[in-house]
């Protein structure tokens, strides 16, 4: 996938296996070069007693933290395989405890480290934890069978 710019506006291309012509798959539109076209997907959560910035990761299963953001006695002992679409490496990463604070109240996940990670890397939110966040905020009460 290609990002061509165009009059500050961002188009993701991607090649077509026949021919010698691109198929538009996405127009990103960026008013300014200092806007972040990752603003809305996300949102400043406490998490591990740390004030944090959380991404919305919509095509992720699992939470990933950074390794700055907990202490070793968080670590579980547990390890869970990840596999990134871009590449068929499959990483083995240790699982922590992880605690979010939100407005309503504290929720406890496991989700697993990223070694390198730097403090200022976003906590990635995934589909059923965003969602137990959202559905608290607004006083609804998912359980998760």
């Amino acid at each position: 996938m290609l990002l061509l710019q165009r009059n500050r506006s961002y188009k993701a291309v991607l090649p077509k296996t026949e021919g010698k012509y691109f198929e538009n798959v996405a127009n990103i539109n960026v008013k300014s070069e200092n806007e972040d076209p990752f603003e809305k997907f996300k949102v400043k959560r406490e998490i591990n007693g740390v004030n944090c910035v959380c991404l919305r990761d919509s095509g992720s299963s699992i939470d990933v933290c950074a390794r700055s953001r907990i202490k070793e006695n968080d670590l579980l002992g547990e390890y869970v395989r990840l596999k990134n679409p871009l590449d068929d490496v499959c990483h083995c990463l240790p699982l922590a405890k992880i605690k979010i604070k939100t407005r309503r109240g504290e929720f406890y996940t496991k989700a697993p480290i990223k070694p390198d990670g730097r403090r200022d890397d976003p906590y990635l939110l995934c589909n059923l934890t965003a969602e137990l966040i959202d559905s608290s905020e607004q006083g609804i009460q998912l359980i998760n069978v």
